[in-house]
């Protein structure tokens, strides 16, 4: 997961806002994609137009089995460049391959991939740790480690110069990378209720 949107400064939920349709319309283009829902910090900030989200959480509602996804991983044994009949007889559902190289290609906004599988499990794309409460500690570590290293707080950062901004951000994506780079990514089951996220969560497309 990298913050490359991040080009000048950090957005706030209404920059943000501003492109979600478009998001969303690219998301609900992929193959097998019922719906598209915004998660996580943005959609529970919505009404806070200065607020600065460190993760835009999109949901792409699918049709496919959790255990078919779960299955995917983006290391040494990638599926993503074999060909339909290889993913086949290896097991594989080549759909929900195509949908994953598909989804987690679209990054303009660096989106946190998460997706609902037809049997109600939530699966998140990243490093394949061992469950969404970890990767939250690990997040949280990033930020300690940024307000540390940089002149300015997160939760003053609203008022700080552009260039302090970059200067925690880069401290912050020093710390989240250097986990990435240890661990390779797949889908892994979240450990978060489907129904409590689908509650909290704002529909942005559906059928």
């Amino acid at each position: 997961m990298t913050t490359s949107w991040y080009k000048k400064s950090m957005p706030t939920v209404q920059s943000i806002t501003e492109h979600l349709p478009k998001l969303a319309c690219r998301v609900y283009g992929i193959d097998n994609v019922q719906s598209v829902l915004l998660w996580g910090s943005v959609a529970q900030n919505l009404q806070k137009p200065n607020y600065m989200p460190k993760d835009l959480d999109i949901i792409a509602v699918t049709n496919f089995y959790s255990e078919d996804l779960a299955s995917i991983t983006n290391d040494d044994n990638s599926p993503f460049n074999m060909t339909r009949d290889a993913l086949e007889d290896d097991g594989y559902d080549p759909d929900a391959v195509d949908f994953t190289k598909r989804y987690i290609n679209i990054k303009d906004f660096n989106i946190d991939h998460w997706a609902l599988s037809s049997d109600n499990k939530l699966l998140h794309w990243g490093a394949t740790i061992e469950d969404q409460q970890e990767w939250m500690e690990i997040k949280q570590e990033a930020e300690t480690y940024a307000n540390d290293l940089s002149p300015t707080a997160y939760n003053k950062l609203h008022k700080a110069s552009n260039t302090r901004k970059q200067n925690w951000l880069l401290n912050y994506n020093q710390y989240i990378n250097k986990f990435l780079s240890q661990a390779p990514e797949g889908w892994y089951l979240s450990k978060i209720d489907a129904s409590i996220a689908i509650e909290s969560a704002k529909k942005l497309i559906n059928i």
